[in-house]
């Protein structure tokens, strides 16, 4: 029994000094985890952001080009037989 007090003795101190190091290194992993998801996500709303400001910006200078095409109908458009080929 006495064979046994050195042992377990020895296991604590090696564990009492090893187990700070390596909480350190699961918490250095964790942040650096979190750090990329951080940078993953702020990456994909840029594209997100970037992406509806293009779309606006087609979709006004699609509204410009409408407006400065100035098509206007005729009158008598809805009578016409050939309404479709004047159209196009």
């Amino acid at each position: 029994m006495e064979d046994w007090i050195p042992v377990v003795g020895s296991l604590g101190l090696a564990l009492i000094i090893v187990i700070p190091f390596i909480a350190n290194k699961v918490m250095k992993y964790k942040l650096e985890i979190a750090r990329i998801n951080a940078e993953t996500t702020l990456k994909a709303e840029q594209i997100r952001a970037n992406n509806q400001l293009e779309i606006e910006m087609f979709v006004k200078q699609q509204e410009g080009r409408a407006k400065k095409s100035g098509y206007q109908e005729d009158a008598d458009y809805d009578q016409a037989p050939d309404k479709i080929r004047r159209r196009v």
